[in-house]
């Protein structure tokens, strides 16, 4: 069962704009990407995908109203060791998960949020209650909130910019993989920075 929220609709046109590689000016289809070294100090990166932020007001009547920020962004997640952070940043985890939203105009995050397995934080997909009648089993809204636990306060919401929706469920399932386990994160890592080291490609898109 998807969590509702009331979702004011999008225009078409600007939806297929941010989506695509056209559009607002700025960065092309590549967005920053190219620019940033994975290993740089913020962490090595360990996804990258193409999504809005959405702005959230809580409502008298309990529930979240949530409005598209129109900006083309990115979603990136960071991992940063121990050994990388140096010894007054060492944790039991073994490194610092961070999270970010970047704005793909500027390249600058402009949400970057740390994450600890015991925050419990989920990233899932949030049914909007509109697309199409009322069967959230046909919703075609690609948004997605980042909670924080059970806290209010700290909910996150974000709307796909990738044009096609075939690796939705797959970017869900490695933030939260990368959330939940600093295992995981570490051994991504490790793997980027070997395909760095050999000329490969990075982290990429997930």
């Amino acid at each position: 069962h998807l969590p509702t929220y009331h979702l004011p609709k999008m225009n078409a046109d600007l939806l297929a704009m941010l989506s695509g590689g056209g559009g607002l000016g700025g960065a092309g289809a590549g967005g920053a990407g190219g620019s940033r070294n994975p290993a740089e100090e913020s962490g090595t990166e360990l996804l990258r995908f193409k999504a809005g932020r959405m702005k959230a007001e809580l409502q008298q009547n309990g529930k979240f109203m949530i409005s598209p920020d129109p900006r083309r962004g990115e979603i990136r997640m960071l991992w940063k060791s121990n050994d990388a952070a140096g010894a007054g940043a060492t944790n039991s985890n073994g490194g610092v998960l961070t999270f970010e939203w970047v704005d793909r105009r500027t390249t600058l995050p402009v949400t970057t949020l740390t994450i600890f397995p015991e925050d419990n934080v989920t990233y899932q997909r949030v049914w909007t209650g509109g697309s199409n009648g009322e069967d959230e089993s046909r919703a075609t809204d690609r948004v997605y909130v980042l909670q924080y636990g059970n806290a209010s306060d700290r909910r996150f919401f974000f709307w796909m910019q990738e044009l096609a929706d075939v690796r939705d469920g797959e970017y869900a399932a490695n933030i939260n993989a990368y959330c939940s386990d600093p295992a995981e994160c570490a051994q991504k890592a490790r793997a980027v920075s070997g395909d760095t080291a050999e000329g490969g490609a990075g982290a990429g898109a997930g």
